[in-house]
């Protein structure tokens, strides 16, 4: 997907990459589209599981958070390919969602400023936490992962 278009891949494009028959291929897959959904959900449960600190061993948020943003440095290109693709809007969501979940968790038991709707700003900062994901990933800025997160985390802490 970094050479061609989603819509542009062929099955047999994919099972000569993969040096695999087409037998194989669907074995495992519908089609190409469960190919990619699958590698997209894969990836997007990684980040779920280091979002919310299902690991072996206790993190805080923000460690998590640092472990969330290392894994995304680290499969860089994968996730520019999904951000920037034709039908990233799938992606986005399902990575909104994921914001979601692990910023819900850590705002749980925390208190807001008195006048803030706590769902509202959660929705807020998920929506930014997205953007400021997909504007890192996509315009191949200079923020290293410990500034990136120090950043967020003060931006998220200020709602409190």
């Amino acid at each position: 997907m970094e050479k061609n278009s989603f819509q542009k891949i062929s099955i047999k494009m994919i099972t000569d990459t993969a040096n695999v028959n087409r037998g194989t291929f669907y074995l495992h897959f519908k089609d190409k589209n469960d190919l990619r959904d699958q590698c997209i959900e894969m990836h997007l449960n990684t980040i779920l599981t280091m979002c919310t600190g299902n690991h072996s061993g206790a993190f805080t948020s923000k460690s998590a958070m640092t472990l969330t943003f290392e894994y995304l440095e680290k499969h860089y290109a994968f996730y520019q390919v999904m951000l920037t693709g034709v039908d990233n809007a799938y992606f986005r969501k399902k990575m909104e969602e994921i914001l979601h979940i692990g910023l819900s968790e850590y705002f749980e038991n925390k208190k807001f400023k008195d006048n803030l709707d706590k769902k509202i700003a959660t929705q807020f900062i998920v929506c930014a936490g997205a953007g400021l994901i997909e504007w890192w990933l996509t315009n191949k800025n200079d923020y290293n992962v410990d500034y990136l997160v120090d950043q967020f985390w003060e931006i998220i802490n200020s709602f409190r």
